[in-house]
C-alpha cells in the first residue's frame, strides 16, 4: 500500500500528471503471481478536482473516504478547559494546528487558538471549490445558527463547520475559534473586502489556493499615475507572506493606459521607489503586452493555469483598497476563455524578471 499526503500539492509539479498516470497503472492493471497491483491511498482536498491532466487518472476511479471523527485526548480537553470533546469540536473543529498550540492557561491556549486560526483560513478556504463555497455562503447567509441543519456539517468543510450533535434535531456550528466576518470576506461572490488590504490580500491568497503562478491580469496595473504602486507593493508582499508555497506571482498589464504609452522601465522604477524589497522581487514576474500585437484584454482576472481555473476580479484599485469597493466582486470563470490572456503573457516584455 502506497499513502501519498496531499496529492494536490504533487499534480502541480511538473512531474504530477507523470506520477498519476504511473499510479494509475500500477493500481488497476491485472495482478499477477510476480508483479502484485498497488493499492494507493491519496489525501486531496476538494479543490483538487479542478487540476487536470492527459490521460485517466487516479482520482476519476477512485472512492472518497473522509477520516473518522478524531477522539481528542484527556489532556487535550484539560488544555482547553473543555469538559467533553464536542466542546473541544466546536471550539477548534479538533484541527490538529489548532490543538498544538501553546500556552501557559486555557484562556491563554484559546486565544491563541484564534490567532492561529485566522492565519490558516485563508489555505483552508482556498482548499474548497466554488461549491463548496457557494453551500458556506448559504449557511452564512441564514438568519441565526439554529437554523443551520445537520447535513450542512460536510466534512470536507471542516474546521470551518463542524457536527453539534447535542441538539436535537442535530446541527452544525462554525467552529468558535472562526469569526464568521473573516470567513465572510474570503468567499466567492462576496462584496469585496473595501479599504483594507490585508482583508484583500487574505481573499485573494484564498483565490490562489496552492497554485505556484498565478497570474493576475489588469491592464490599469500599468497606471503609474493613478495606482498608489506603495498600496500595490504592499498587496503583493501580503500575498506572498500569505502563499509560502507559491513559487511567483505573475502580472500582466498593458502597455498603453490613459493615452499614454508605459515602459518597463517605469513600472519598475514605480516598484522600486514604492519600496519593493529584493526577496519579494524575486518572487514577482511582471510582463507588458502590446495591444496592436496580441487582442485587447478588457477583462481583469486571475488565471491559475496549473489548476486550469481562472477568476474575474474586480479593478486593480479595488483590489489592492485604494478605492471604494462598492458592490464589486469576483467569480469563478470558464479556464478556456483565459486563452487570449494566455497568449499576451507568452508574448510579452518582461518589466520584473522572476519565478519559473
Amino acid at each position: 500500500m502506497l499513502l501519498i499526503d496531499d496529492f494536490g500539492e504533487i499534480l502541480m509539479e511538473s512531474s504530477g500528471p507523470w506520477l498519476e498516470r504511473v499510479l494509475f497503472s500500477r493500481v488497476f492493471e491485472a495482478s499477477s503471481h510476480d508483479r502484485p497491483s498497488l493499492r494507493c491511498v491519496v489525501v486531496t482536498h476538494p479543490r483538487d478536482r479542478e487540476i487536470v491532466g492527459p490521460g485517466s487518472g487516479l482520482r476519476e476511479r477512485a472512492r472518497y473516504v473522509h477520516p473518522p471523527p478524531r477522539d481528542p485526548t484527556g489532556q487535550e480537553l484539560v488544555d482547553f478547559g473543555c469538559t467533553n470533546a464536542e466542546e473541544l469540536l466546536l471550539l477548534t473543529g479538533h484541527n490538529h494546528h489548532l490543538l498544538a498550540v501553546s500556552g501557559e492557561t486555557s484562556n491563554a491556549r484559546r486565544g491563541i487558538a484564534k490567532s492561529r486560526a485566522q492565519e490558516w483560513l485563508p489555505r483552508w478556504v482556498g482548499q474548497l471549490d466554488t461549491g463548496h463555497q457557494s453551500r458556506l455562503g448559504v449557511i452564512l447567509g441564514r438568519e441565526r445558527p439554529p437554523q443551520w441543519r445537520q447535513d450542512d456539517a460536510d466534512p470536507s468543510l471542516t474546521p470551518i463547520v463542524v457536527a453539534k450533535r447535542s441538539e436535537s434535531p442535530a446541527r452544525c456550528a462554525i467552529s468558535e475559534c472562526i469569526a464568521v466576518e473573516d470567513l465572510r470576506q474570503l468567499l466567492i461572490g462576496q462584496p469585496w473586502p473595501e479599504r483594507d488590504s490585508q482583508a484583500a490580500a487574505r481573499r485573494f491568497s484564498a483565490r490562489c489556493g496552492n497554485d505556484p503562478t498565478p497570474l493576475w491580469v489588469d491592464n490599469y496595473l500599468s497606471d503609474t499615475s493613478l495606482l498608489d504602486y506603495s498600496k500595490l507593493v504592499e498587496f503583493l508582499q501580503l500575498i506572498l507572506a500569505n502563499l509560502p508555497r507559491v513559487a511567483c506571482i505573475r502580472v500582466l498589464s498593458r502597455n498603453w493606459v490613459n493615452g499614454r504609452r508605459v515602459y518597463a522601465s517605469d513600472i519598475l522604477s514605480a516598484l522600486q521607489q514604492a519600496g519593493i524589497s529584493q526577496e519579494h522581487e524575486r518572487r514577482l514576474h511582471w510582463r507588458l503586452y502590446d495591444q496592436r500585437a496580441d487582442v485587447n484584454l478588457h477583462r481583469r482576472e486571475l488565471i491559475l493555469s496549473t489548476r486550469r481555473a481562472a477568476f474575474s476580479l474586480p479593478p486593480a484599485r479595488i483590489v489592492i483598497g485604494q478605492d471604494v469597493a462598492s458592490n464589486e466582486t469576483d467569480a469563478a470563470v470558464s479556464f478556456a476563455s483565459s486563452a487570449p490572456a494566455s497568449t499576451a503573457w507568452n508574448n510579452g516584455v518582461t518589466v520584473v524578471g522572476g519565478g519559473r
